[in-house]
């Protein structure tokens, strides 16, 4: 039986995503917690390879697992690791992109993961985030003004509408 599994194109599909799914949870649970992100990958990789009978993308239902599983680690710890470590100091100006990734809102650093890091669409985000899309453009839009907004020498954009007389 399980050379059965092994052989399942839901398992070769998810045997072969593994490097992008440790990337896409060591950059959502933060540099510091290479170990829980690791585990977060080998969980929701088993979850999915076992309920292989299920309809849709095995790799979507990776990333989605991911998220769930590392959403129940915030909650059940009360707040973010990051938060709690201090995270990165937005108002220097040698932060990285990675640091400044640290101190933004889970929800927002899932939708810009998903979408940049990862190469999903905003359909397939939304799925993957259990989202509609309204949300996952709404939230996408928020992470990217605030990572502009945390470059230095860039002024934050002003809304795309004017009063005209």
């Amino acid at each position: 039986m399980s050379e059965e599994r092994k052989s399942s194109p839901h398992s070769e599909a998810l045997h072969e995503a593994a490097p992008e799914l440790r990337r896409f949870a060591r950059a959502l649970v933060g540099p510091v917690a290479t170990r829980t992100a690791d585990a977060l990958v080998q969980t929701a990789t088993a979850r999915i390879a076992t309920s292989d009978r299920l309809p849709g993308d095995p790799l979507e239902r990776a990333f989605g697992e991911v998220v769930r599983l590392n959403r129940r680690r915030v909650r059940e710890r009360g707040r973010a690791p990051e938060a709690q470590e201090g995270g990165a100091d937005p108002d220097r100006r040698d932060a990285s992109i990675a640091a400044q990734m640290s101190t933004m809102p889970l929800d927002e650093r899932e939708t810009l993961l998903v979408i940049a890091l990862s190469g999903f669409g905003y359909e397939a985000a939304g799925r993957i985030l259990d989202l509609p899309m309204s949300s996952v453009v709404s939230r996408l839009m928020r992470a990217r003004v605030r990572l502009e907004g945390a470059q230095t020498g860039v002024a934050p954009r002003s809304g795309h509408l004017r009063v005209v007389k």
